[in-house]
């Protein structure tokens, strides 16, 4: 799904590359050690200068590949539940909305709404980010409205304008509309996004649905799972069932720890792509991710398998973008 194998066929051409130079610097040294005309010892000094930074450049390369494929192998790495419920609304419907929720930061919901776009953007779209913490100095419900007006035509709009706008960009393009730390946002505020900016979107766009294959997604992002928690009285689809309408915003499950059967059985499956130091004992694997995670936090998770896979944890790989 995520993995290409062309990371395999670039990592063994760069690594045969690097173990000539090697042998060349090796070689190289060996010379340099006998040597005893200046001249030739300049020369050799050069070549071996020269061979020594193509070796760094070649040590660079691999370690970057290595980093990406661990990237993409975490990308199948639990959240099934929801990347299942996702995967069968959008074969039903071009249009809807998702609300992302876990009880931090650290549950991954940045990370799950990255990946759930990696199946179905092109690498031109580019997601529109309304972040909402906006809010915590001001939560009148104009600010919201400044703030996902500012990315559509102007901060004074109403809501029907800024979902006109919408409506028209779609026409031409795909639209993924972000919405980040709704957390900050009280229950009332909430409902009028959906009902003043949400439904009447979705009411002008299945009038020409049929006619275009743009998917026009929203993804609200809550960080404290304050919907379920709070037990907002709010419409949402939880489970799929032939009469939904794009109206009403589904609600994926709250994201969970990783637990040590989710672990392991990751590890095994990509058994063929992990460095040994993580397969070769897979259960202290998953013991020492476990304890160093506070009991499998996704993102604490994800930086400890890169440590011991000695790649590098990048906070990019979080942002919307």
């Amino acid at each position: 799904m995520f993995y290409n194998s062309d990371f395999e066929n670039d990592l063994e051409e760069i690594q045969q590359q690097y173990h000539l130079f090697t042998e060349k610097i090796n070689r190289l040294g060996n010379s340099l050690a006998i040597e005893t005309d200046v001249t030739r010892c300049l020369q050799y000094e050069q070549q071996l200068q020269q061979a020594q930074a193509k070796r760094s450049e070649l040590e660079w390369q691999i370690y970057q590949i290595k980093n990406q494929q661990l990237y993409h192998l975490l990308l199948r790495l639990d959240y099934t539940d929801q990347t299942q419920l996702f995967s069968r609304f959008i074969r039903r419907s071009q249009i809807a909305a998702f609300l992302i929720h876990g009880f931090s930061q650290e549950y991954g919901q940045h990370w799950l709404a990255n990946r759930l776009l990696k199946e179905i953007r092109r690498v031109s779209d580019k997601p529109v980010l309304v972040d909402l913490d906006c809010l915590v100095y001001n939560p009148h419900p104009q600010t919201m409205w400044r703030a996902l007006g500012r990315h559509f035509g102007g901060i004074k709009d109403s809501p029907s304008v800024i979902a006109e706008k919408v409506f028209k960009s779609w026409t031409t393009k795909n639209i993924y509309i972000v919405v980040d730390n709704v957390e900050f946002m009280s229950e009332q505020l909430l409902q009028e996004l959906i009902q003043s900016f949400w439904m009447p979107l979705v009411t002008q766009a299945q009038n020409i649905a049929s006619q275009t294959n743009f998917k026009l997604l929203m993804f609200l992002i809550d960080h404290k799972s304050s919907v379920e928690s709070q037990k907002w009285n709010i419409s949402f689809s939880e489970i799929f069932e032939s009469g939904w309408s794009s109206h009403v915003p589904i609600k994926l499950p709250v994201n969970k720890i990783f637990s040590d059967q989710v672990l392991r059985n990751w590890i095994v499956n990509e058994f063929q792509y992990l460095p040994d130091q993580l397969v070769e004992n897979v259960d202290l694997s998953v013991q020492t991710i476990l304890e160093n995670s506070d009991a499998g936090l996704p993102i604490p998770a994800f930086w400890e398998i890169c440590n011991l896979c000695e790649c590098e944890w990048l906070e990019e790989w979080l942002k919307i973008c």
